[in-house]
C-alpha cells in the first residue's frame, strides 16, 4: 500500500491493490480482488474472501491476467460527513424549523417539530443520494489498472 501524504487538508490517498480480470470491455475490467485488512470484517463485500471491483482498463488487460490498481480515497473526511453528520444536522435543524414554523401557523408544536424533522432529514438522503451520483460519474471515481502482474 502506497499513501501520499503532504500539508494540504485535501490529501490524497493511494491505495495499491491486486486482483484477477474476469470480463472486460476495452474500457472498464471487473477484477476478482482479495480482502484488504480494512475490510476484512466488514462482511458488505459479496463472497468470502473476495469483492469483485469495477475498475478502469486504461492499459488493456486481458480476462485471466492479474494486475495491481490503485484506490484513490479523496474526500473520506467529507463522505463521512456527509454520509454520518449532514443527517443529523438535518434532523435537528427540521425539529427547530418545524417547532418555528408550528408557532407562526397556529397548529400543533409536536406536529410542526415531527413533520420539519421528518422533511428536512429527507431533503439530507436525497441530498446524498445526488452528490453521491454525480461524484461517482467523474473519471477518477473508478480506481484504475496501473500494470499487470502476471
Amino acid at each position: 500500500m502506497r499513501i501520499e501524504a503532504c500539508d494540504n487538508p485535501e490529501v490524497i490517498r493511494i491505495k495499491t491493490e491486486e486482483g484477477i480480470v474476469i470480463e472486460t470491455d476495452g474500457v472498464t475490467a471487473q477484477v476478482k480482488a482479495g480482502r484488504h485488512v480494512e475490510c476484512k470484517d466488514c462482511g458488505a463485500c459479496p463472497g468470502s474472501e473476495a469483492a469483485v471491483v469495477t475498475v478502469r482498463n486504461q492499459i488493456n488487460a486481458l480476462v485471466g491476467q492479474r494486475v495491481a490498481f490503485e484506490v484513490k480515497d479523496t474526500g473520506a473526511l467529507k463522505g463521512a460527513f456527509l454520509i454520518f453528520i449532514f443527517p443529523l444536522l438535518a434532523l435537528f435543524l427540521g425539529v427547530l424549523l418545524g417547532g418555528l414554523a408550528a408557532g407562526f401557523l397556529a397548529v400543533n408544536l409536536l406536529l410542526g417539530r415531527v413533520l420539519g424533522a421528518v422533511i428536512l432529514f429527507a431533503v439530507s438522503l436525497v441530498s446524498i443520494m445526488l452528490y453521491d451520483r454525480r461524484v461517482s460519474k467523474g473519471k477518477d471515481a473508478l480506481p484504475a489498472i496501473i500494470h499487470i502482474i502476471k
